[in-house]
Protein backbone atom coordinates (compact mmCIF):
# COMPACT_ATOMS: atom_id res chain seq x y z
CA UNK A 1 0.00 0.00 0.00
CA UNK A 2 1.51 2.83 -1.25
CA UNK A 3 2.14 5.84 1.78
CA UNK A 4 0.96 9.09 2.17
CA UNK A 5 3.86 11.74 2.22
CA UNK A 6 4.27 14.97 3.94
CA UNK A 7 6.95 17.34 2.95
CA UNK A 8 7.53 20.48 4.89
CA UNK A 9 10.75 23.09 3.42
CA UNK A 10 11.48 26.60 4.23
CA UNK A 11 11.84 29.58 1.68
CA UNK A 12 12.10 33.19 1.98
CA UNK A 13 9.61 34.60 4.00
CA UNK A 14 6.71 36.18 2.18
CA UNK A 15 3.74 38.00 3.31
CA UNK A 16 -0.11 36.52 2.96
CA UNK A 17 -2.60 34.22 4.98
CA UNK A 18 -1.29 30.88 6.10
CA UNK A 19 -3.29 28.27 4.76
CA UNK A 20 -2.98 25.86 7.24
CA UNK A 21 -4.25 28.10 10.98
CA UNK A 22 -6.03 30.75 8.99
CA UNK A 23 -3.63 33.53 10.47
CA UNK A 24 -3.86 36.56 8.09
CA UNK A 25 -1.11 38.63 7.31
CA UNK A 26 1.50 36.33 8.22
CA UNK A 27 5.33 35.76 7.45
CA UNK A 28 4.93 32.35 5.02
CA UNK A 29 8.19 31.04 5.61
CA UNK A 30 7.15 27.17 4.82
CA UNK A 31 5.43 25.36 2.35
CA UNK A 32 3.71 21.78 3.17
CA UNK A 33 3.20 19.43 0.79
CA UNK A 34 0.94 16.26 1.33
CA UNK A 35 1.00 13.32 -1.40
CA UNK A 36 -1.59 11.16 -1.02
CA UNK A 37 -1.48 7.37 -2.35
CA UNK A 38 -2.20 8.35 -5.62
CA UNK A 39 0.62 10.53 -6.32
CA UNK A 40 -1.89 14.12 -5.71
CA UNK A 41 0.05 16.76 -4.66
CA UNK A 42 -1.37 19.40 -1.93
CA UNK A 43 0.69 22.11 -1.22
CA UNK A 44 0.35 24.68 1.57
CA UNK A 45 0.93 28.26 2.06
CA UNK A 46 2.22 28.20 5.96
CA UNK A 47 3.33 30.54 8.57
CA UNK A 48 6.53 29.59 10.70
CA UNK A 49 4.82 28.36 13.71
CA UNK A 50 2.66 25.63 11.47
CA UNK A 51 5.75 24.58 9.63
CA UNK A 52 7.44 24.17 13.12
CA UNK A 53 4.31 22.46 13.91
CA UNK A 54 4.68 19.89 11.25
CA UNK A 55 7.79 18.98 11.30
CA UNK A 56 7.96 17.67 15.00
CA UNK A 57 4.96 15.63 13.60
CA UNK A 58 6.96 14.46 10.79
CA UNK A 59 9.78 13.32 13.60
CA UNK A 60 7.54 11.69 15.97
CA UNK A 61 5.91 9.84 13.21
CA UNK A 62 9.42 8.99 11.80
CA UNK A 63 10.40 7.56 8.56
CA UNK A 64 9.42 3.94 9.40
CA UNK A 65 5.80 4.94 9.65
CA UNK A 66 3.63 3.42 6.02
CA UNK A 67 1.02 6.46 6.90
CA UNK A 68 3.63 9.26 6.56
CA UNK A 69 7.24 10.57 6.24
CA UNK A 70 9.22 13.20 6.07
CA UNK A 71 11.35 14.87 3.23
CA UNK A 72 12.20 18.06 2.02
CA UNK A 73 10.17 19.22 -0.84
CA UNK A 74 11.14 21.66 -3.69
CA UNK A 75 10.78 25.35 -2.26
CA UNK A 76 7.44 26.37 -4.02
CA UNK A 77 6.87 29.91 -4.58
CA UNK A 78 3.61 31.66 -3.32
CA UNK A 79 2.61 34.50 -5.03
CA UNK A 80 1.78 38.32 -2.48
CA UNK A 81 -1.54 39.04 -2.12
CA UNK A 82 -2.03 42.22 -4.64
CA UNK A 83 -5.29 43.72 -2.69
CA UNK A 84 -5.42 46.57 0.10
CA UNK A 85 -6.32 45.65 3.34
CA UNK A 86 -9.49 47.38 4.73
CA UNK A 87 -8.83 50.21 6.74
CA UNK A 88 -9.52 50.64 10.59
CA UNK A 89 -13.36 51.96 11.46
CA UNK A 90 -13.55 52.33 15.06
CA UNK A 91 -11.35 52.90 18.09
CA UNK A 92 -8.94 50.45 19.87
CA UNK A 93 -10.54 48.25 22.56
CA UNK A 94 -8.78 46.79 25.42
CA UNK A 95 -10.13 43.00 24.83
CA UNK A 96 -7.92 40.70 26.90
CA UNK A 97 -4.87 41.64 29.56
CA UNK A 98 -2.51 38.35 30.25
CA UNK A 99 -0.82 37.82 34.04
CA UNK A 100 2.28 36.45 32.23
CA UNK A 101 5.01 38.98 31.49
CA UNK A 102 7.43 38.72 28.59
CA UNK A 103 11.34 39.22 30.60
CA UNK A 104 13.98 40.44 28.73
CA UNK A 105 17.14 40.71 30.29
CA UNK A 106 15.89 42.65 33.68
CA UNK A 107 12.73 44.27 32.27
CA UNK A 108 9.14 42.97 32.24
CA UNK A 109 6.60 43.82 29.81
CA UNK A 110 2.80 43.38 30.40
CA UNK A 111 0.83 41.99 27.39
CA UNK A 112 -2.62 43.15 26.13
CA UNK A 113 -4.54 42.60 23.13
CA UNK A 114 -6.53 45.03 21.30
CA UNK A 115 -8.75 45.09 18.42
CA UNK A 116 -10.58 47.51 16.20
CA UNK A 117 -13.54 47.39 14.00
CA UNK A 118 -12.15 47.53 10.25
CA UNK A 119 -14.49 48.90 7.67
CA UNK A 120 -15.30 46.21 6.03
CA UNK A 121 -17.10 45.00 9.16
CA UNK A 122 -14.85 42.36 10.59
CA UNK A 123 -12.10 43.22 13.47
CA UNK A 124 -8.56 43.61 13.87
CA UNK A 125 -6.45 42.51 16.70
CA UNK A 126 -2.56 42.98 17.65
CA UNK A 127 -0.83 42.77 20.66
CA UNK A 128 0.26 45.54 22.90
CA UNK A 129 3.47 44.86 24.89
CA UNK A 130 3.87 47.59 27.89
CA UNK A 131 7.24 47.82 30.06
CA UNK A 132 5.86 47.79 33.81
CA UNK A 133 8.86 50.22 34.58
CA UNK A 134 9.34 52.54 31.66
CA UNK A 135 5.86 52.47 30.20
CA UNK A 136 7.83 52.43 26.82
CA UNK A 137 5.35 50.83 24.41
CA UNK A 138 5.79 47.92 21.72
CA UNK A 139 2.74 46.49 19.13
CA UNK A 140 2.65 44.15 16.93
CA UNK A 141 0.94 44.04 13.21
CA UNK A 142 -2.47 43.04 13.17
CA UNK A 143 -2.22 39.31 14.28
CA UNK A 144 -5.32 38.24 13.66
CA UNK A 145 -8.84 39.33 11.39
CA UNK A 146 -11.59 37.93 12.84
CA UNK A 147 -15.64 38.43 11.85
CA UNK A 148 -16.98 39.42 14.83
CA UNK A 149 -15.83 40.93 18.23
CA UNK A 150 -16.80 38.09 20.13
CA UNK A 151 -14.66 35.74 18.24
CA UNK A 152 -11.72 37.81 18.31
CA UNK A 153 -12.14 37.85 22.45
CA UNK A 154 -12.47 34.26 21.21
CA UNK A 155 -9.35 34.27 19.78
CA UNK A 156 -7.06 36.10 22.40
CA UNK A 157 -8.67 34.10 24.99
CA UNK A 158 -7.17 30.40 23.16
CA UNK A 159 -3.24 32.68 23.54
CA UNK A 160 -0.19 30.35 24.87
CA UNK A 161 2.92 31.92 26.07
CA UNK A 162 4.85 30.79 23.80
CA UNK A 163 2.54 32.65 20.81
CA UNK A 164 2.83 35.82 22.93
CA UNK A 165 6.55 35.54 23.29
CA UNK A 166 6.25 34.78 19.70
CA UNK A 167 4.44 38.04 18.68
CA UNK A 168 6.89 40.27 21.31
CA UNK A 169 9.78 39.28 18.43
CA UNK A 170 7.84 40.82 16.23
CA UNK A 171 6.83 43.68 17.85
CA UNK A 172 8.44 47.48 17.91
CA UNK A 173 8.16 50.10 19.53
CA UNK A 174 6.15 53.03 19.33
CA UNK A 175 6.73 56.48 19.88
CA UNK A 176 4.34 56.93 22.74
CA UNK A 177 4.15 56.67 26.59
CA UNK A 178 1.19 55.87 28.33
CA UNK A 179 1.38 57.76 31.83
CA UNK A 180 2.16 55.25 34.84
CA UNK A 181 -1.29 56.16 36.15
CA UNK A 182 -3.15 54.85 33.13
CA UNK A 183 -1.19 51.47 34.16
CA UNK A 184 -2.81 51.37 37.36
CA UNK A 185 0.80 52.04 39.35
CA UNK A 186 2.53 54.83 40.43
CA UNK A 187 6.27 55.98 39.83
Amino acid sequence: MPATRLFVSGHQSIPGDCELCLQPSADLTDSVSIEDASGRLIVFAACERCGRALRRVAAVIGPNSTSVTAAVAPTVVLPVPEKEPPTMGGEPQLIEEFMERVLVGDRRFKPSVYACSRTDGTWAAWLVFVDEATSETRNTDVETTQPNLAAVRYWASGLEAIYIEGAFARARTVNVTIPPALLGHST
